[in-house]
């Protein structure tokens, strides 16, 4: 494979720099990616010429943001094959977890019941899952790995039970290199009545997602680790899922009406 290495300094004006004196090389896009030209000028473009305040101005300007705003989520919609009703708009995929281990784990989860897990995760998909553990009496489980440092699926056919709420699992990892077999994942942990939770940040960037295909509840991942600006993310979640959850934070835009007596939600 070659590549236009102009072509390519071109259009990621980051790397149009040296290194002690040498070319830079980027290599690390498993931990974030650098932002071509096409993002960087359209974010100068919207602050330049559209800023303001999204859903809740009555002018035009508004009228202009409140369109890209949720044009994007169309987009992102058609890119994992979902709805846009079931696109949410995070920081990124730590926080897309956390949403969902606060509204969902901390709401359905009691003592005996087990969150599953894998060895592999990172730190964003284990932690959340421990502190929702903590506060309902819960048990972590963790599905270890063969030595090639692929799952070990006999294993998670073992600690897949009755008793399992929540499958909270990797899609790719940028550590080991392995790719889990999610779907097959997927539709043995909603056989035993299980919620399912992928986290997808390694994994959107190299192939196409399909949610509806994978039959998941939640799929997490983050625009930094996409080309896309850092502080953004998308939490796609099953809709009858997302319309049963308590609000996870309050103020803003969530709110439909508000009185001192009583708020309701959007």
């Amino acid at each position: 494979m070659t590549f236009d290495v102009a072509a390519l300094r071109a259009q990621f004006p980051i790397l149009d720099q040296q290194v002690n004196g040498k070319p830079l090389v980027y290599l690390d896009n498993g931990a974030t990616t650098q932002k071509p030209a096409a993002v960087l000028n359209v974010l100068e473009q919207y602050y330049r010429t559209v800023n303001s305040n999204v859903h809740r101005g009555a002018h035009h300007l508004s009228d202009l943001a409140t369109g890209q705003f949720e044009g994007a989520r169309e987009t992102v919609a058609r890119f994992l094959n979902a709805s846009r009703e079931e696109i949410l708009w995070t920081k990124g995929t730590t926080e897309s977890i956390n949403i969902v281990a606060h509204c969902i784990g901390r709401e359905r989860l009691q003592p005996g019941d087990e969150v599953l897990i894998s060895t592999s995760e990172h730190h964003a998909n284990i932690v959340p899952w421990q502190q929702a553990c903590l506060a309902t009496g819960a048990t972590l489980k963790v599905i270890p790995l063969r030595e090639d440092c692929s799952l070990d699926l006999e294993a998670f056919d073992q600690l897949l039970s009755e008793r399992t709420r929540i499958l909270a699992i990797g899609h790719a990892s940028n550590a080991l290199g392995t790719l889990n077999p999610v779907q097959d994942m997927v539709a043995k942990a909603r056989e035993a009545g299980a919620i399912t939770v992928i986290d997808g940040a390694q994994a959107v960037s190299h192939f196409p997602v399909d949610v509806q295909a994978l039959d998941v509840d939640f799929y997490a991942f983050s625009g930094h680790k996409l080309f896309g600006p850092t502080g953004i993310g998308v939490l796609y979640g099953r809709r009858e899922l997302l319309e049963a959850m308590p609000p996870y934070q309050t103020g803003g835009e969530m709110i439909e009406t508000v009185s001192f007596e009583k708020s309701t939600w959007n």
